[in-house]
């Protein structure tokens, strides 16, 4: 019989961490109650990484514009001012091509969100700080 993801030589083969949750399950599967985020979560806390929150905190929305460095030419946006809105609107002197992420975080407070993406933008290298210059906003409440 073909071994299920979640059974326990499965975890061992691809050395997940065992979540006392799951040491005692039936048949060597991992109980099913046990969602993924919670794995993460409890995986992430006993390694001191993340927070563990206690009481419901108000949901944040933090915006990241990820750009070009300055320095750093940006084809894409020259071909969009150049071919697209130089010819409507002359007084558009360049374009710049970017991308902006939009995070819903638990946070105390809107720094403390803002805090907390611009964490995890540089630890998780969501952008590479050789080449794109990372610019985060102040966190709002999430209505």
């Amino acid at each position: 019989m073909p071994q299920s993801y979640g059974s326990a030589s499965c975890r061992q083969s691809r050395k997940l961490p065992l979540i006392p949750s799951e040491a005692h399950s039936s048949a060597g599967f991992a109980a099913p109650a046990v969602h993924l985020h919670q794995r993460v979560k409890t995986i992430l806390n006993t390694q001191g990484k993340l927070p563990r929150i206690t009481k419901p905190h108000p949901i944040f929305v933090v915006e990241v514009v990820i750009s070009n460095k300055a320095a750093a030419k940006d084809p894409e946006g020259d071909v969009i001012h150049r071919d697209l809105v130089k010819s409507h609107f002359p007084q558009a002197k360049s374009i710049r091509v970017g991308k902006l992420l939009r995070f819903k975080v638990e946070a105390v407070s809107p720094l403390d969100a803002q805090t907390l993406v611009q964490r995890m933008c540089d630890e998780l290298r969501i952008y590479n700080p050789a080449a794109h210059d990372c610019q985060v906003a102040p966190g709002r409440l999430d209505v």
